[in-house]
Parts: C-alpha cells; structure tokens; sequence
C-alpha cells in the first residue's frame, strides 16, 4: 500500500526545488489583483443575469492567463500560452524542470474532460508516458514537444493549479491521474508555504526529487487503474 502522505511530501519538496517560493508568492498576489480587478468591474458594472453570470467566469478565465504572463515574463522559466485544438482559445502552460503546471480556474472534474488540451496534458501521467529510468534521479527531464496530431508530449509530470477566487484566492496544486477520473494528490499553497526546508540533507540534495515523485506517480496510476 503506497503511504500517500509521503508522496504528498514529494510533490511539495518538487514544487520548491523547481520554483523559487518568492516566486510562488509573487504568483499567488498578482492572481489576487487581477481576479479582484474583474470580479469589482463585474459586480459594479454589468446587471443582467444574462450577461453577469458568464462574464465572472470568462474574465476569471483571462485574468489568470494574464496573471500568469505578467509573473513569468522576463523569467529564466519557460511558460507559453499554447492555442487550443480547434484552434480559436489558449491556455497557459508553464514548464519546469519536472513539472508542467497547468493553471486553471477551479471548476469539476467533468468539465475537464470537456477541454480535449487537458485530457492530452493528464495522458502524460501514465507509466509509458513518465517513462521513469533510474538515471532520471540525477538528470533533468525533456522539454514538451507536439506531434504531428497537436497532442502534447512530455515526460514531465501534469500539475493542475486549481484557482478559486471568493474574496480572497484559493490555490491548490493538483496531480490527476491519467484518465482524469481521479485526483492522486492535492496539496494547498498553505502546505508549500509551510512546509519550507531551511535544512536539506546533502545526499538528498544530490537527488532530483521531481524524479522520486514520477516513481510514485507510477505506482498510483498503476493502483487506479486496476482498482
């Protein structure tokens, strides 16, 4: 039986080994202005029902891409925003080492299957996909590439950031299976932040801890989908 608890801490030793916390703390402060920015515009602007009700969610939808582009802009991390299949919409994708980390206004599980990027993006957290070799605890992982049907390739593992804005902003890092049925692992920016190591063994230091969690991720997907 796998100790998810443990690969929970994985998945945060991941995140700070891969993006500096004043980073992750910048983020999460331009999400809040943005998201507070549309959310006052359409309270004290638009009336209709009609109209208020889809506009809080597609000026969400644009204040996280632009969150996003104002934070990682002019950074040494590679973030893009890719265009959808069928072309006409983008979504933000931003690419660590190990780690892709789709960002997200939060929504249900079944609406993410509607979206054809994510069920594409989610294929990655699978065993031929991740692909896990023993050299892999030393060495960084590829670059994501698209092959000849637009679909997305990677090695590395699909972090979802699940954001909920009610007056102030929720930010929880997802990690679905591959089949986005189900959720192996979340953990909240509140985890991140307080779980900081101002000591690291030096052995542990040597190994990439990105790679320790795509071992884990195998095993649980492998557990999913024989349950």
């Amino acid at each position: 039986m796998i100790d998810l608890e443990r690969v929970k801490k994985q998945l945060i030793k991941s995140i700070h080994h891969e993006m500096p916390i004043e980073m992750i703390l910048d983020y999460h402060d331009t999400l809040y202005a943005k998201l507070d920015a549309v959310s006052r515009y359409v309270l004290q602007e638009l009336s209709h029902p009609n109209i208020k009700g889809p506009a809080a969610g597609q000026n969400e939808h644009f204040a996280i891409q632009q969150a996003t582009c104002d934070v990682f802009d002019n950074t040494n991390i590679k973030y893009n925003l890719v265009e959808t299949e069928a072309k006409g919409a983008f979504f933000p994708l931003i690419e660590l080492k190990g780690i892709a980390l789709l960002p997200r206004r939060s929504v249900t599980r079944q609406e993410w299957n509607k979206a054809k990027y994510m069920r594409e993006l989610a294929k990655q957290n699978q065993n031929e996909n991740l692909n896990f070799k023993q050299d892999d605890l030393f060495t960084p992982t590829t670059t994501a590439t698209t092959d000849n049907y637009s679909n997305y390739i990677t090695n590395k593992i699909l972090v979802i950031v699940d954001i909920c804005f009610l007056d102030k902003v929720y930010i929880k890092f997802v990690v679905p299976s591959s089949d986005l049925k189900d959720i192996h692992l979340t953990v909240s920016l509140e985890d991140v932040i307080s779980d900081i190591e101002t000591v690291s063994d030096t052995k542990d230091a040597e190994v990439n801890p990105t790679s320790k969690l795509k071992k884990s991720l195998l095993e649980l997907d492998k557990i999913v989908k024989n349950a």
